[in-house]
């Protein structure tokens, strides 16, 4: 089997590799609707999965971005964010007018303005 997920030196919250080879069996027998329930339930708790997974990111796979995910995560409201610049704010921050990721994928405007960018 080929890896779906390459594994960096990266402490993760997921074991997102068989996360991934449970999406590809349900792609496999053709179960969509668990297929489904999978990456909405882990699109909106983990913003790390919603870019790389859902987004096709997977550029943000790298320590930092991956630590600044979950800081995202944690600490959405009431925070001030100072990153430099080409540091993936933008990305990791795209949830901001929502608190996090939870609400943005509630919002259809916002929703379909994800989706049309993959």
């Amino acid at each position: 089997m080929s890896q779906l997920f390459e594994k960096k030196n990266v402490h993760y919250r997921y074991d997102y590799e068989n996360i991934l080879q449970d999406l590809k069996h349900c792609e496999e027998i053709e179960d969509w609707d668990k297929h489904a329930n999978i990456v909405r339930t882990m699109s909106r708790e983990d913003l790390f999965f919603l870019l790389y997974y859902t987004c096709y990111r997977t550029d943000v796979n790298q320590p930092f971005v991956v630590d600044r995910c979950y800081e995202v995560n944690d600490c959405a409201e009431n925070t001030l964010d100072l990153w430099a610049r080409e540091f993936y704010k933008s990305t990791a921050n795209y949830t901001e007018p929502f608190g996090d990721n939870r609400n943005i994928l509630s919002h259809q405007r916002y929703r379909e303005d994800i989706f049309k960018r993959v």
